[in-house]
């Protein structure tokens, strides 16, 4: 199952069980009718995720998705570009403290980020910076087409990592199919080779001879360097596991 993280200060609390708590509640804390419409839109997402058969886990402070990001895996992660709510940070550095956050983030998962603000389509240079930084811009608005946008866009990096996995998993298995090939030539090499070393070893005994004392020699050093190779070879397949 396809695991997603939201990341943002506008997640609903989640014991309120319906909009009209939701708008009760988050109007009685902070008088602000935008931000309860954020509030409402982003319940109404996660509902449509969960319907989709998506794992939704949400956060609504840094630390808690810091949190989160450490003790699961996640296919995606939406984080918020703003934390307006975060009243004890200066407002400069609330409202671009999802750049930091990105890069915790970062530190902990392999899982791609898309970078949520409504300021994306007002100021050019914060979608310039979400690309620099490897980050996938996404306007937020509190309607249908974001919500459908942001689904679109998560499916299609949900099956592009799936891809990615299956490539990998192939390459895998081919990898492992060349080193057995490797390594049964290998074995027959050396068996060869101390045949070879056992043979000359005995016409050394009976001839002393010059040339099946370097053919001894030759067979020996042959054999070694066979056996160098064999136990690289080892190395690389323990590398694949």
């Amino acid at each position: 199952m396809t695991r997603i993280l939201i990341a943002d200060d506008q997640v609903p609390d989640s014991t309120l069980s319906s909009e009209n708590e939701v708008r009760e509640h988050y109007m009685g804390l902070y008088q602000h009718p935008e931000f309860v419409e954020g509030v409402l839109f982003l319940r109404r997402l996660i509902l449509l995720l969960k319907e989709r058969a998506y794992e939704v886990d949400c956060a609504n402070t840094p630390d808690a998705a810091l949190d989160l990001a450490k003790r699961n895996t996640y296919d995606a992660i939406i984080l918020d570009l703003g934390w307006w709510t975060l009243k004890h940070l200066p407002y400069d550095e609330r409202m671009h403290l999802g750049w930091p956050i990105a890069k915790q983030l970062r530190e902990i998962s392999s899982a791609p980020i898309l970078m949520f603000s409504n300021r994306f389509l007002t100021n050019d240079e914060l979608p310039k910076t979400a690309a620099e930084n490897h980050l996938l811009p996404i306007y937020k608005s509190h309607d249908e087409a974001c919500a459908k946008h942001l689904l679109f866009t998560i499916r299609w990096i949900t099956d592009r990592r799936t891809l990615a996995e299956q490539l990998r998993a192939e390459q895998k298995i081919y990898a492992l199919r060349m080193y057995r090939r490797l390594s049964n030539a290998l074995i027959g090499s050396i068996v060869v080779g101390w045949i070879l070393v056992a043979v000359t070893l005995i016409f050394v005994l009976r001839n002393n001879s010059e040339v099946t004392l370097a053919s001894t020699v030759f067979g020996l050093v042959s054999s070694f360097i066979s056996g160098a190779i064999y136990r690289y070879v080892r190395e690389y397949q323990k590398s694949l596991a």
